[in-house]
């Protein structure tokens, strides 16, 4: 899947203003590289303060940059101004713009519709919706969510520019004097823009089921270059002075919106920025600019490169084939499940985040393919997972553990190589043969069996 909210940047190629910010992600890595008092100096004190966002790769794409010799003043937000921003950033960039950013200035209600009515005519409802069902019985989400108004509520207090590649128009807010904040945005969404005129976005125009982790990948590259520059930008470019800006108590509505998304819909959002940027700087640092253009050509195929870069390009294998159900179950969802994915199950089982599971990244990462099915008769849902792994990977333990974790009132069982869950009215079924895995969940232990186990 991948991409219940995620899908929406990757159509519009929003910048979450919040995302960048929350927990100090932003905050800290710029204010770090630029308050320094020589070159050695770029991290900071307590290399924690970074959080997640970027960490140490982060830090040393930075250093390799240098400290500026002097910042300018912050361009106004207008037509000259963004013409300015976007020299600047073909400069930092190395790259040319064949045709000038066409850009438009909304009020923030303005940017609002405009989110919206993008989110109206992009969304698949009925692939959001088996989608939601699916998160539910994995107990990703609570019962009854609207994964559709819960991206209306999560992107409209948070977006202040976005690219829209269809019409290669650059949106932001315009409201009162322009800032750290509004700079960086405009930079982030002008380098969406050059890159799509100078390289073309890896990008697809409409959510592709069954592409669903191949498509978050790409995404994570583009975000990911575009964050890594426009942190190169905070260092050039921002003034000292101005980052006070982004310790604004009004961004505090954003923050509080995202945090009350549940565990993997948050994740799914900073997963491009986050795992993004650091997939970028290990491009920057290997051979510069010109590595990341070539990742544009050839963008990893899988979310499983961009959890441990170091990885380099994995060989797929095909998931053990899932058998599905007979009438009167019909199928009514079949997409990928990758790597982030399971990550993001891992550290908030039952989305509770105090009962991740060990090293959920590195357990996620053993993951070398994945498929995920979901079944409706009547009232009943059922849905089945199948996965493949490295050899004497450790996928299918922390599978059994993170189900344990998430329904801790379900009674274990083992027989053979599956172990199984059952509470009243749910049964879990996890068969591990070698590097094969299924996963079955279902309201019944015949039905469950059925699907990790065919006759």
């Amino acid at each position: 899947m991948g991409r219940p909210l995620a899908f929406v940047i990757a159509v519009v190629g929003a910048v979450l203003a919040v995302a960048l910010l929350d927990n100090g992600r932003e905050t800290d890595p710029v204010t770090a590289t630029l308050a320094f008092e020589e070159p050695a100096a770029i991290a900071p004190t307590d290399p924690g303060e970074l959080g997640e966002f970027g960490g140490d790769s982060l830090t040393e794409c930075l250093t390799s940059v240098g400290p500026p010799e002097s910042t300018p003043p912050l361009p106004e937000l207008t037509t000259a101004g963004v013409e300015k921003t976007a020299n600047r950033v073909e400069e930092l960039r190395e790259l040319r713009f064949d045709d000038p950013v066409d850009v438009r200035f909304l009020t923030p209600a303005g940017m609002s519709r405009e989110i919206s009515g993008l989110i109206d005519e992009e969304a698949d409802p009925g692939l959001l919706r088996w989608e939601g069902e699916a998160l539910e019985l994995l107990g990703a989400i609570p019962p009854g969510s609207d994964l559709l108004e819960l991206s209306r509520e999560a992107l409209d207090s948070q977006v202040l520019g976005l690219y829209v590649p269809e019409t290669k128009e650059l949106l932001a807010v315009k409201a009162g004097k322009a800032g750290a904040i509004e700079a960086l945005t405009v930079a982030h969404e002008i380098d969406h823009a050059l890159t799509d005129d100078a390289l073309g976005l890896p990008l697809p125009e409409r959510v592709r089921p069954g592409r669903g982790d191949e498509d978050l990948a790409a995404q994570a590259l583009v975000e990911g270059d575009a964050t890594l520059l426009m942190s190169i930008y905070a260092l050039r470019y921002i003034p000292l002075e101005d980052l006070g800006a982004l310790d604004d108590p009004s961004l505090a509505a954003g923050e509080d919106a995202l945090e009350k998304l549940p565990y993997i819909l948050e994740a799914q959002l900073l997963f491009p920025y986050d795992a993004g940027v650091e997939y970028a700087c290990s491009l920057f640092l290997e051979g510069g600019w010109e590595a990341v253009d070539r990742a544009y050509a050839d963008p990893p195929d899988s979310t499983v490169e961009l959890l441990d870069p170091a990885l380099g390009p994995v060989e797929l294998v095909e998931p053990p084939k899932l058998p599905g159900l007979t009438s009167p179950w019909r199928q009514v969802l079949s997409d990928q499940i990758g790597a982030a994915e399971l990550s993001w199950l891992f550290e908030a089982p039952g989305d509770d985040e105090e009962a991740a599971i060990p090293d959920p990244d590195g357990a996620a990462a053993d993951w070398r393919g994945g498929a995920i099915e979901l079944w409706e008769r009547s009232s009943d849902r059922a849905l089945s997972i199948s996965l493949a792994q490295s050899p004497d990977g450790m996928l299918c333990e922390a599978l059994v553990a993170w189900y344990g974790a998430a329904n801790p009132a379900s009674e274990l069982s083992r027989e053979g190589t599956t172990t199984a869950f059952a509470e009243p009215g749910r049964f879990a079924a996890i068969d591990c043969a070698g590097s094969e895995i299924r996963l079955a969940i279902g309201p019944d232990a015949a039905t469950a069996q059925r699907l990790v186990a065919p006759e």
